[in-house]
């Protein structure tokens, strides 16, 4: 898959804008979806969660670009994220897109542990009573410390266990369909996912690197 970054430079100042703009309590980040393993390309603030240039796509980013949200809205915002020391995050997600393609996700992450405290007992009295079904603090969930490989390789499952054909029926034609989903999901930007995909669908590696050419050159 072709980077985005040449796409993506131009947002570059807008981030630093945004940082300067809100402050130390807000971290103002740069996705690439093209690159899911290392797709952070801009950070501002980059104290609140610890990443950096290079860091992986998170749970939730993984899960918007494969449910294809993108393709509805234009942003998701005020969910909660949280880091790997456990300090609670308000999230938001604009979705970048070039002729209708995602090519990038401009994230901000305000880091509210200050008033966290106050509003503790309030939020789970909140939730509790289901005051607000419809909050996206409830729909949506992110975690900031979140393996990628082994997301893929739950979406690699997934989609061959959905198969109603097992993979040693399967024609040429049913594997490459199946490859394909995959390639839109990523998989294969991730080191090691061809080797598992060939014996997950019980052929050979050439065989994979050969469906990807095709869908290539579509």
């Amino acid at each position: 898959m072709m980077s985005n970054l040449k796409k993506l430079e131009k947002y570059f100042p807008l981030v630093d804008f945004w940082g300067e703009v809100c402050g130390p309590a807000y971290e103002i980040l740069l996705h690439d979806v093209s690159e899911p393993n290392h797709s952070v390309v801009k950070i501002v603030n980059n104290h609140i969660s610890h990443r950096e240039i290079g860091s992986p796509l998170t749970d939730l980013a993984i899960n918007l670009i494969e449910s294809k949200e993108y393709e509805t809205k234009s942003y998701v915002a005020n969910y909660l994220g949280k880091t790997k020391e456990g300090r609670h995050l308000v999230a938001s997600t604009f979705f970048i897109k070039e002729n209708n393609k995602l090519i990038g996700l401009l994230c901000v992450n305000h880091d509210t542990h200050e008033i966290q405290d106050i509003f503790d007992d309030l939020e789970k009295f909140i939730e509790n009573h289901a005051l607000y079904p419809n909050s996206n603090k409830a729909k949506y969930q992110e975690n900031f410390d979140t393996n990628i490989n082994g997301h893929m390789y739950d979406i690699v499952e997934r989609e061959i266990n959905d198969s109603i054909i097992s993979p040693d029926r399967m024609k040429a034609s049913e594997r490459k369909v199946i490859v394909n989903k995959l390639n839109d999901y990523g998989v294969f930007a991730v080191r090691g996912m061809i080797p598992f995909v060939a014996e997950k669908l019980c052929t050979s590696e050439p065989t994979i690197y050969r469906y990807l050419k095709e869908i290539k050159n579509k």
